[in-house]
């Protein structure tokens, strides 16, 4: 098990919520993927479970700013900062998703050509492949506000540095 003892010490007040990136295309370089197991979780109040299959998480460090868009109105300077994004791997039932077909279609935006290769020689690939991220927001339930990011889309991209 990690050691938390650290991060245990520190009070627990002071701390702030993190700033939401603004609505934009955001250049990155995917850093990792790594498999979700499936989970149960309880909805607010315990009523509503509901399950997460497998998934495949691909994560992308952000390396520059949506084009035409300073820092300030990205709500910061967002570079190095790090988004994931979840591609469902099977039903409920333990079958194939249908969302696969998203994940296929990232490796092929960033040059991989699947050729009948399983995921577990394909998924390597991605890491250092340059992306654009599709970053959206979410609204805080409880106060409409918005509460944080979600990669809305993950395609290659050609950097112009």
């Amino acid at each position: 098990m990690a050691d938390f003892g650290a991060l245990l010490k520190k009070p627990a007040s002071g701390q702030t919520r993190p700033t939401v990136f603004a609505i934009g295309e955001y250049p990155g370089i995917i850093t990792k993927f790594e498999p979700i197991p499936p989970a149960t979780f309880k909805g607010k109040g315990g009523n509503d479970d509901f399950e997460k299959p497998w998934q495949i998480r691909v994560m992308a460090r952000v390396t520059g700013l949506p084009e035409g868009m300073t820092a300030e109105e990205c709500g910061g300077d967002q570079v190095g900062s790090v988004f994931k994004r979840d591609y469902d791997y099977q039903n409920k039932d333990g079958s194939d998703a249908a969302k696969l077909w998203q994940l296929n279609a990232l490796l092929e935006s960033v040059g991989v050509t699947p050729n009948g290769e399983s995921y577990d020689a394909l998924l390597p690939q991605l890491q250092g492949k340059p992306v654009l991220m599709s970053v959206g927001q979410y609204n805080d339930k409880e106060t409409g506000q918005p509460g944080g990011n979600q990669i809305n889309k993950m395609a290659g991209f050609e950097h112009n540095a």
